[in-house]
């Protein structure tokens, strides 16, 4: 398989305002096969019509968002996220996807243990995993930057998210997002240590200058990660899978037509491969 077939694009790197259909269609155009999808973002459709569109255009899903956020203050407010995860469960199967991306969730006002919130993550993927593994479901943890520990993830290594998978077999792995896992001086033992359990790997950059954590990512080669590194590293650790670009981007990618969001993202995931492929060969 050649690396553009490889190719995958999430919903949200066309911004919010972009509808599925058209994010299909220009996917589908540039040759590249996946696409990373949003449950919230199907145009109304139920999950099993979005599944047959995708299919239809000639494409595959590369994961689903998303499940998890499983900390809280109260324990209603933990019991309705895994509820909720178990809903997109379902709804990946429906898509006849084969992984459901899971954010770990981060603190509150009122909840501020960091220690606490992490036993949350780990009880809640204990809940979930079983109705996963059921339903030809694998769950992906996607560790997440420190500058969103609070926000988003109490999961802010690879190391952290893969000392959540150990007790649920072959089900249960993570996802490699480089905007998330760039920093971490241990990033290349955990590749290594991750293996057949990197269910994703996500393309994009950190910007130098970024004003937004969650919303001001860089094109590949915008900023200071090692792309090409990590991205070889994941591969020399059994990964064969997609190549995804997710890049919230709301004052750079965003403002672009969905064709141009397109070509300039695939021709820099394209650069970066003629690296990786180089490092390789070293």
């Amino acid at each position: 398989m050649s690396f553009l077939e490889r190719v995958s694009f999430n919903h949200a790197t066309f911004g919010p305002e972009a509808s599925f259909t058209t994010i299909l269609e220009t996917v589908a155009a540039t040759g590249a096969r996946g696409v990373g999808v949003w449950t919230e973002r199907l145009d109304g459709l139920s999950p099993t019509a979005a599944g047959e569109l995708i299919r239809d255009h000639g494409l595959a899903i590369s994961g689903v968002n998303r499940g998890g956020f499983f900390t809280g203050s109260t324990k209603k407010q933990c019991k309705a996220a895994i509820e909720q995860t178990l809903r997109q469960i379902e709804a990946t199967a429906e898509l006849q996807a084969d992984t459901l991306v899971i954010v770990p969730g981060g603190l509150q006002p009122d909840m501020t243990d960091i220690r606490v919130a992490r036993d949350q993550v780990k009880e809640g993927i204990a809940r979930v995993a079983p109705f996963a593994r059921d339903h030809g479901v694998r769950l992906a943890i996607e560790p997440f930057h420190p500058a969103l520990t609070a926000l988003r993830g109490v999961v802010n290594t690879l190391d952290l998210a893969l000392d959540l998978c150990e007790d649920h077999g072959e089900n249960v792995g993570v996802v490699t997002d480089i905007f998330h896992v760039w920093w971490d001086p241990s990033v290349y033992r955990a590749i290594a240590r991750a293996g057949t359990r990197i269910f994703g790997h996500h393309l994009c950059d950190w910007k130098l200058d970024a004003v937004d954590p969650v919303a001001d990512r860089g094109v590949m080669g915008d900023g200071v990660a090692d792309i090409p590194r990590i991205t070889a590293a994941v591969m020399d650790a059994g990964y064969s899978g997609w190549m995804e670009i997710e890049i919230f981007s709301k004052n750079d990618l965003w403002t672009m037509a969905p064709s141009a969001v397109a070509s300039r993202c695939l021709g820099r995931a394209l650069e970066c491969f003629e690296e990786i492929e180089m490092l390789r060969k070293i």
